[in-house]
């Protein structure tokens, strides 16, 4: 079934004359069943997982997870991969301030630590 979607997914592509997606990331199975039906329709795809998933999986192969330091040391380790873009960050605060009617942008950065589920009602 998954072939017909892929399928169908290059036929779209093909209709729309765009050039062929070139890296895909997945959640798993990246170098055995998602790789070898995807790269059917797109056979010059690349194919990697993705960085959250491949933090999880580097965290589960560390031989004792209850060092005291194992925790810092991932939180170090992911800090390395994700950066956050001040002006983004900017940009958001403003649009939580204007979306709550806030003055305040302390309280949309507390918000936003607190919570950001409340990002997915919209």
């Amino acid at each position: 079934h998954v072939q017909k979607l892929y399928a169908g997914l290059k036929a779209r592509y093909d209709s729309l004359q765009l050039p062929y997606p070139r890296l895909l990331y997945v959640d798993k199975n990246c170098c055995t069943s998602t790789k070898q039906m995807v790269t059917q329709a797109f056979p010059s795809l690349t194919v990697r997982l993705d960085v959250f998933h491949m933090l999880w999986r580097f965290s589960k192969a560390c031989v004792r997870t209850t060092h005291p330091g194992h925790a810092n040391f991932m939180r170090e380790l992911s800090q390395a991969f994700f950066k956050t873009n001040e002006n983004d960050l900017r940009m958001l605060l403003e649009a939580i301030m204007v979306s709550f009617g806030l003055d305040d942008p302390a309280e949309a950065a507390r918000r936003l630590r607190r919570s950001p589920s409340w990002l997915y009602r919209f």
